[in-house]
């Protein structure tokens, strides 16, 4: 299903999808977010902001977190599946992170 999304989505410069088909955009610039939509939805579902800054990449790992290279900050945020609550921060060895990836 094609569809258009405007609502909540300012610089978008990555995307990617959770196991329940939720679409999530990380959004540059001085919105510093990652906005969530559900499965073939324009609406946003809610807004994740907190320890969000300047997010370059996202990535879910096996278990369902949501990691958020925030290269504003130097580091990484983790958060619980469908929370908008920081669970982790990762900042020891992290300068200006830009892409994320997990291995087998």
């Amino acid at each position: 299903m094609l569809r258009t999304i405007t609502q909540g989505v300012t610089e978008p410069v990555a995307l990617a999808f959770d196991g329940s088909g939720n679409l999530y955009v990380a959004n540059g610039g001085s919105a510093s977010s990652v906005t969530v939509y559900g499965p073939g939805s324009t609406e946003v579902l809610r807004t994740i902001s907190k320890g969000v800054s300047g997010p370059d990449a996202l990535a879910f790992d096996a278990s369902g977190d949501l990691y958020v290279a925030n290269e504003s900050n130097d580091n990484v945020t983790v958060y619980a599946p469908g929370s908008s609550k920081v669970r982790r921060t990762i900042s020891q060895g992290v300068n200006a992170p830009r892409a994320l990836g997990f291995g087998s």
